[in-house]
């Protein structure tokens, strides 16, 4: 299986093309960042070619395709006309997961060992052995979460200049079960709050050459959209018991479609859904709006419609095409996101000198084996 990394630098053609003198006098002289995005050509071709690929190599050849998809996603955002670089391979990511493949099937196969031996067949004691288990899995995704964001900042390039995320995996991962508590013992109303809370401890640890990042968002400013989405929720939830139970006592999914707690439910979903697209583009208006990147902030201007034609698009897409079409409805995404941004001050090229990292970058095979996320 073929795996090309990226073409390394070539200073003098990127300082032609807009990338900042780090030295001299010129560099002590503030310069605006502009971000934009050139939509990738022949996505449509990527995405059946990469779908044929999986589907000959039963699936061997999924972490070259996602090697190669961040290539071509990467080089589609320039900031002043300048692509990101994705420096990552195919084959350190599919050697990341053959090295967590193993040590994660030998630990699932003893728990299900003693689970079978301790419950025996009292199906009452083995779901109770079940909640550790779903902790864990809860705990370990979250690891793999930040594993993963310091990957890729750590093979991101632009011109001369790397990114990277410090900050400790552990302590995300126990803030975001203990986040978690938290939101299920507040009936889901403390979700903004785990949102900008969980955003902050990655966000703090960022850094692009030597400008470190920051959020200052209020999770309170989400109220406003989410406390409708909230009321909206618990209608559906209840809807969505009534038809359970419904099905639990006809045990035919057609005759539980004819009765009234599925047209209750279908109700309850179109009333929800506005408010959830809301909800969502205001969360990452915050998220975004709050983020400073040294002297510079940022600036997103994600709408409901926004949302709902991103929205559509992407189920339209994924639905038709059985998820053929997974790295053209990223593209999709990525591409609204970064046309909908707006990067505001100056910044002085010096203070982009390239950041010293010691060590090498982490693993990101936990995260591969989880299929945490479609990048």
């Amino acid at each position: 299986m073929q795996d090309t990394a990226a073409d390394p630098p070539l200073q003098e053609a990127q300082q032609a093309r807009g990338c900042p003198p780090l030295e001299g006098e010129v560099a002590q002289k503030p310069m605006r960042i502009r971000v934009s995005w050139r939509r990738p050509a022949h996505m449509l071709h990527f995405s059946l070619h990469h779908a044929l690929l999986n589907l000959v190599t039963l699936g061997l050849y999924h972490p070259f395709g996602k090697a190669e998809l961040r290539r071509v996603l990467w080089q589609a955002v320039r900031i002043n006309d300048v692509p990101l670089r994705y420096t990552g391979t195919g084959r350190e990511l599919f050697a990341g997961f053959l090295v967590m493949l193993g040590p994660f099937t030998l630990i699932a196969a003893l728990w299900h060992g003693f689970v079978r031996a301790s419950s025996g067949n009292d199906p009452w004691l083995a779901a109770l052995w079940g909640i550790p288990a779903a902790i864990a899995g809860f705990w370990i995704r979250a690891l793999a979460l930040h594993l993963a964001w310091a990957f890729r900042l750590r093979r991101t390039r632009w011109c001369h200049i790397g990114g990277g995320l410090s900050g400790n995996a552990l302590a995300y991962a126990n803030a975001y079960l203990i986040t978690g508590l938290v939101v299920l013992l507040s009936l889901g109303l403390a979700w903004p709050w785990r949102q900008v809370r969980l955003r902050k401890m990655l966000v703090d640890g960022m850094h692009f050459g030597g400008v470190r990042f920051a959020l200052n968002a209020d999770w309170r400013a989400l109220l406003p959209r989410f406390l409708p989405l909230w009321l909206t929720g618990v209608p559906a939830l209840a809807c969505g018991i009534w038809l359970i139970s419904d099905l639990a006592q006809t045990r035919s999914l057609l005759a539980t479609l004819a009765q009234p707690s599925a047209l209750a439910l279908a109700l309850a979903l179109l009333v929800l859904l506005p408010a959830l697209l809301s909800y969502k583009a205001e969360e990452i208006n915050v998220l975004v709006n709050g983020t400073r990147i040294g002297p510079l902030t940022l600036h997103m201007t994600m709408t409901p419609r926004s949302m709902f034609h991103l929205f559509l698009k992407r189920a339209v897409k994924m639905l038709l095409s059985f998820g053929v079409l997974a790295p053209m409805v990223l593209a999709d995404v990525l591409g609204i996101l970064v046309t909908h941004l707006n990067v505001k001050g100056k910044i002085m090229p010096a203070a982009l000198k390239p950041h010293e990292e010691t060590g090498e970058a982490p693993g990101e095979g936990l995260a591969s084996l989880l299929h945490i996320d479609g990048l």
